[in-house]
């Protein structure tokens, strides 16, 4: 158990600031402002490890959508979520990587995503028809490893839709070799609370230990 915490301790530490930003917040044009021209992603507002996304512009496929359950809420107390917030799950076409996009947001009504920063996405309509969105604020954590929330946000997400798990699609989600979680935020309050440091780094130790100590059991 020593050797775990330890192990655990050295993985957070080789986050860095600018791999754990904080949420990325569009601007709000002045007056007089030319607003005629979109800005181009800048990978910079990315995390370092989530920049793998935009590079290869990864399209990452909704999987399922529903309420963040009492059962995360309990076992992750993640402080940026309550019961009830709405979610989304969505995985790449190699099944390789999956994103849980948390709290309500336009995203949640696309059938694919690209993204190209932390509150800029491509979305497509189940016709394959493109458009551009851009979040108030959102922020984004990718972890270059298997995550367990995702596993059981997804196993619960499939009861409340349909009453019966998919086994199939629970056997590709914990197969899965990355994970990411991103937040949207609508409001200063939301935001104030996502660039807190001290809960962050509690909720992904929190993670670091279900995910890791899960593996080795």
């Amino acid at each position: 158990m020593t050797l775990l915490l330890r192990t655990q301790s050295v993985q957070l530490q080789q986050e860095s600031p600018e791999q754990m930003p904080t949420p990325t917040t569009t601007p709000t044009p002045t007056a007089g402002q030319n607003t005629s021209s979109t800005p181009v992603p800048n990978k910079q507002n990315l995390p370092q490890r989530c920049q793998y996304l935009q590079e290869n512009q990864e399209l990452l496929h909704l999987k399922c959508h529903g309420r963040y359950p009492l059962v995360a809420y309990t076992k992750f107390r993640d402080t940026f979520m309550k019961q009830d917030d709405k979610m989304a799950l969505y995985m790449t076409t190699d099944k390789a990587t999956i994103m849980v996009a948390l709290k309500e947001s336009e995203l949640h009504d696309c059938k694919s995503i690209q993204v190209l920063q932390a509150n800029e996405f491509y979305c497509f309509d189940e016709e394959g028809g493109k458009q551009e969105i851009k979040l108030e604020s959102a922020a984004i954590y990718c972890f270059p490893f298997h995550i367990q929330v995702t596993d059981d946000l997804m196993h619960e997400c499939m009861i409340e839709r349909t009453g019966t798990v998919d086994e199939d699609l629970e056997r590709e989600t914990v197969s899965t070799k990355r994970g990411i979680i991103h937040y949207a935020f609508r409001t200063g309050a939301a935001l104030r609370a996502a660039s807190s440091s001290s809960s962050l780094m509690l909720f992904l130790l929190l993670l670091l230990l279900l995910c890791c100590g899960s593996d080795q059991n």
